[in-house]
């Protein structure tokens, strides 16, 4: 009966269905132009709210700040060159200047205890250039000295077996439920800046805000592979249980009426997608 009264009423059937679609478009434009991330990049979503681990991280979080460290190591002929000096204080200064960023410690910027002139202790740089003015021969042999005699700093900034390499540490915000793809620009912004650089032979960088960046893109990767994979399946499937057209467009057109309403109503209700929602 109620096949009956579809079939009486398919003009009608048919504006209503074209309507939902006009208005899951308006819904989708509309999420579009909002600031509201599409998709939540959080870590916290893995987790169940009430998950006693998440809890105990949470308090860890709110006693000793939301940040974690993120290392990046580079390569060059020597970071006791004035040239790679001069740029890896630059390449300190930039990175501390991004979104997201709390402190940078590098070779070029690190302190130690030093005397002064008065026989007091300053807690100084110990990089002796200002300004981007390179440093001499004799300031860099006195770098090199202190970087080494400062056990501190031995297998944490560089290593004595190597004047190759240097690691640059980085302190960074660790927001567990913020949606926003924060870790993935921070990660493309650091590497683009050190990509501009022609003293750095190699780089890498390492830490949990890389592997969650890479979490973060396979995921959006894999949403669109799944998407993709299931509609060649059930065009393909479909087309080969009914061999003709018409039956084809009519199973078609019932599965996207059943779906986009529903992705159209997460986007108008500012839901971000994730992989409960994305399953749906």
């Amino acid at each position: 009966m109620f096949a009956s009264l579809l079939l009486r009423k398919r003009m009608l059937v048919l504006a209503l269905w074209i309507l939902g679609i006009i208005l899951a478009i308006t819904a989708f434009g509309l999420r579009m132009a909002d600031d509201t991330p599409w998709i939540d990049n959080s870590v916290g979503i893995w987790f169940q709210t009430d998950d006693p681990e998440l809890l105990t991280y949470n308090a860890h979080n709110e006693a000793f700040g939301e940040q974690e460290w993120t290392l990046l190591m580079l390569e060059t002929a020597s970071i006791f060159d004035a040239g790679f000096l001069q740029d890896l204080a630059v390449i300190t200064a930039r990175i501390e200047a991004l979104d997201h960023i709390v402190k940078v410690t590098s070779i070029a910027n690190v302190r130690d205890n030093n005397m002064n002139d008065s026989g007091d202790l300053d807690y100084t740089t110990l990089y002796p250039a200002k300004n981007g003015q390179a440093a001499s021969k004799q300031e860099i042999a006195a770098l090199r000295q202190r970087l080494h005699s400062n056990p501190i700093f031995q297998n944490n900034l560089l290593r004595k077996e190597s004047d190759r390499h240097t690691v640059v540490l980085i302190q960074n915000d660790n927001l567990l439920h913020d949606p926003t793809p924060y870790r993935i620009t921070l990660v493309d912004s650091i590497t683009d800046i050190v990509n501009e650089y022609d003293n750095i032979t190699d780089s890498a960088l390492a830490g949990t805000t890389v592997v969650n960046a890479a979490l973060n893109r396979a995921s959006k990767h894999d949403v669109i592979v799944f998407y993709i994979l299931i509609s060649l399946f059930l065009f393909i499937f479909s087309f080969l249980v009914f061999k003709n057209w018409r039956d084809l467009v009519t199973l078609l057109s019932v599965i996207i009426g059943s779906i986009v309403p529903v992705m159209a109503l997460i986007a108008y209700l500012k839901l971000p997608y994730n992989m409960m929602t994305v399953m749906l």
